[in-house]
């Protein structure tokens, strides 16, 4: 088995999705606190560069300067990237994917501002951030990799990456679900869990919002069974593969703990604490995913760090 040493590089690509999945985190906090006009105008706030002393304000504008930094370090990242590790293809096409993507994000943003947050664009704008942590995620799996990777074609492997793919895009639907109900104020139109008193009977009591409701409650399953055949692929391997396990593992941990954080939105009432954390642990799970269904294209191999 071959030794990978982990330099400074892979610690930049881990840092990176880090930050954008916290970028994630204020911008959910944004949307929890109503915040997402507190600065109505854009890039500026009420016409100036810090915003007034209030709360929808600084939070919003907050958010805004955290993005500028993320920005700045997904730039950064692509650039060193092309510097320095041009001879890995991958790596470099990749980093330069980001940089269009960045700028995509950046524009939505702009237009849900300027529109007044409609919920079709509030969901797209976070998919398209979920789109950019998946390629960071891709590429900190590739750092990791190295260029010396082996690529393997074994039945196997393919139904590994074909189940983790599954999981992933599952659970991004499942997210795009949520963040559609909650923009739509479906998400608070039933007070109970597991049932709902408002529409006891799924898609037949109660009105439309009980039934986006029900649709997101619903839509949870999909990942739930897709990632128990993703630990099943994994254990039908012919040699023990620790990195894949390890990954498999936290992710189902992961949704596991954050379908109880859902229902924990219901009984806190929408604590806005409850609602965020339910945010960060899908997209959580969605990058360790999209990590998972790279990292089985290739042999294992060790991991050491460099000093």
């Amino acid at each position: 088995m071959s030794t990978l040493k982990l330099s400074s590089y892979n610690y930049l690509t881990i840092v990176t999705v880090v930050v954008t999945l916290t970028l994630i985190t204020i911008g959910s906090i944004v949307r929890t606190t109503e915040s997402g006009l507190g600065c109505p105008d854009w890039p500026l706030c009420y016409g100036q560069v810090l915003p007034p002393a209030e709360k929808t304000a600084i939070i919003e504008w907050s958010h805004r300067t955290f993005a500028a930094l993320t920005g700045l370090l997904i730039i950064g990242q692509a650039v060193i990237t092309c510097l320095f590790r041009r001879k890995d293809g991958v790596l470099v096409k990749l980093s330069i994917l980001t940089i269009p993507l960045l700028l995509i994000q950046a524009e939505l943003g702009r237009r849900t501002v300027e529109s007044e947050l409609p919920p079709e664009l509030v969901a797209f704008h976070l998919f398209t951030a979920l789109v950019l942590v998946a390629v960071l995620s891709i590429i900190t799996t590739y750092a990791w990799l190295g260029t010396n990777r082996i690529r393997t074609f074994t039945v196997q492997r393919s139904r590994v990456v074909r189940a983790a793919w599954i999981c992933a895009f599952s659970v991004a639907g499942v997210m795009a679900i949520g963040t559609y109900a909650v923009a739509t104020d479906a998400g608070f139109a039933c007070t109970t869990w597991p049932d709902c008193k408002e529409a006891m009977t799924p898609f037949v009591t109660g009105g439309r919002l009980q039934s986006i409701h029900w649709i997101h409650r619903f839509s949870v399953l999909i990942p739930f069974f897709t990632l128990g055949y993703l630990h099943m692929t994994i254990s039908r391997l012919p040699s023990p593969d620790m990195r894949l396990r390890i990954l498999a593992i936290f992710a189902a941990s992961l949704f596991v703990v954050q379908i109880f954080v859902g229902a924990l939105n219901v009984w806190t009432e929408w604590d806005e604490w409850a609602r965020v954390l339910h945010l960060v642990f899908s997209a959580s799970v969605w990058a360790l995913l999209c990590a998972t269904g790279v990292l089985a294209l290739y042999e294992n191999r060790e991991i050491t760090i460099s000093k």
